[in-house]
């Protein structure tokens, strides 16, 4: 699935690893290299094999 260019200034967002805890659940969000917008936070859960990529780019592309 192609990742859409940001809304606001038309650059291609990159995959953010936002947080990591004791229990090695991860958050991710695609955002914008230039002016800091950024999707949906995507959880994976426990499972450190989840497929959170694509739900990533889903959410990003995703718009009103």
């Amino acid at each position: 699935m192609p990742i859409k260019p940001c809304p606001f200034c038309g650059y291609q967002p990159e995959i953010e690893q936002l947080f990591q805890n004791y229990n090695r659940e991860k958050w991710y969000a695609l955002e914008c290299p230039q002016c800091s917008a950024r999707g949906p936070e995507v959880r994976t859960g426990y499972d450190i094999s989840a497929r959170w990529g694509p739900k990533a780019i889903e959410e990003w592309n995703h718009r009103a």
